[in-house]
């Protein structure tokens, strides 16, 4: 039997375990409530992604007022490209209390402690560092293609505008001796995002799935958490 993957939920209780001797308590109880804000922006992440599918497999627009369908899509998957992004803000946190090296934690970034706050103001830092081992994973994370895609996605939809996507509706009929009340037509919806969200005049030539790609994100965001977390 292939041995089971560890999850986030199980490397924040081995955290919990590693740190608690080692850090006083304030800094256990700190890292307690950013650890608790990592499990529940999971959750969250799960839950606009479920939405975000119902949304793209619907075929009719709901009666009644409110956002429309596509805006419902446009809403949900803004809400997946923040929340994923946050995540690694979130992993950040967590890595600072441990390992602290900023001193002010509205300065606390993933890409910063990436760069190893070089960016930072002296006083606003410590002496302290990171392990090797975890900043060479952190590098990883920054430098694959699903993150940086990740990152353009959050930029655009919270400072700029919705990414672009394209739908194409097909419907599927049959001969009339085959189709039936319910196989008669099938109406289909392909949705892809657009090549790069920064592009004001957006072309779609890498028919990137928005379902497969916010899924992938979801999955490959819990590993790499997961996997970092293993390293704190």
């Amino acid at each position: 039997m292939p041995k089971r993957r560890r999850t986030v939920d199980d490397e924040c209780a081995e955290l919990l375990q590693r740190a608690a001797n080692s850090l006083g308590i304030r800094s256990n109880r700190n890292l307690r409530i950013y650890l608790g804000s990592l499990t529940q922006r999971l959750k969250e992440l799960d839950y606009a992604l479920e939405e975000l599918n119902s949304c793209l497999r619907a075929t009719t627009e709901s009666t009644g007022e409110g956002l429309s369908r596509q805006e419902k899509r446009d809403f949900y998957s803004s809400c997946l490209w923040a929340f994923a992004y946050s995540l690694f803000d979130i992993l950040a946190h967590v890595v600072n209390v441990v390992h602290p090296i900023v001193s002010d934690e509205s300065k606390v970034s993933f890409l910063g402690a990436v760069n190893g706050y070089n960016f930072v103001p002296a006083k606003a830092k410590t002496s302290g560092s990171l392990p090797r081992g975890l900043t060479a994973r952190l590098h990883k994370i920054a430098n694959r293609q699903y993150f940086k895609r990740l990152r353009t996605y959050r930029q655009c939809c919270l400072h700029r505008r919705a990414v672009c996507v394209e739908e194409t509706v097909t419907t599927t009929t049959r001969s009339l001796p085959y189709a039936d009340t319910t196989s008669g037509e099938d109406p289909r919806v392909k949705t892809v995002l657009c090549d790069d969200p920064n592009d004001m005049k957006p072309r779609f030539t890498k028919v990137r799935d928005l379902e497969r790609e916010s899924e992938t994100i979801r999955n490959t965001v819990r590993e790499d958490v997961a996997d970092a977390l293993r390293l704190v």
